[in-house]
């Protein structure tokens, strides 16, 4: 017979920490504004809260796109999915290199 146990608990803690949206600031300084607050969290745990072994920040990384700030996400392809623009210099990109591999090859 079998019995469910529960162990290995610890404490995850979600802070509000969205001063403002990355649409209207961007991407990256909205995630730099948040792990610096997530930061500041931190300090404060350290220092007002006993029997603590450990507190570390942990984040998840993402492709954004460098023309939109929106996810970045490619066709079978690898086309880039996420803009026109981003679609544009990949097809630009493209035949750039075919046009090089076709000078190469006519040498």
């Amino acid at each position: 017979m079998k019995k469910t146990i529960s162990e290995n608990y610890s404490v995850k803690i979600e802070a509000d920490i969205k001063p403002y949206t990355w649409r209207d600031h961007g991407r990256e300084r909205v995630a730099e504004a948040e792990r610096k607050r997530c930061e500041l969290i931190i300090e404060d745990i350290k220092r007002h809260v006993d029997n603590v072994e450990r507190v570390e920040l942990m984040c998840e990384t993402k492709d954004i796109c460098i023309l939109c700030d929106g996810d970045y996400d490619e066709y079978e392809d690898g086309r880039p999915s996420c803009c026109v623009e981003a679609e544009d210099e990949w097809v630009k990109n493209k035949k750039a290199k075919e046009l090089t591999n076709v000078e190469v090859h006519n040498k």
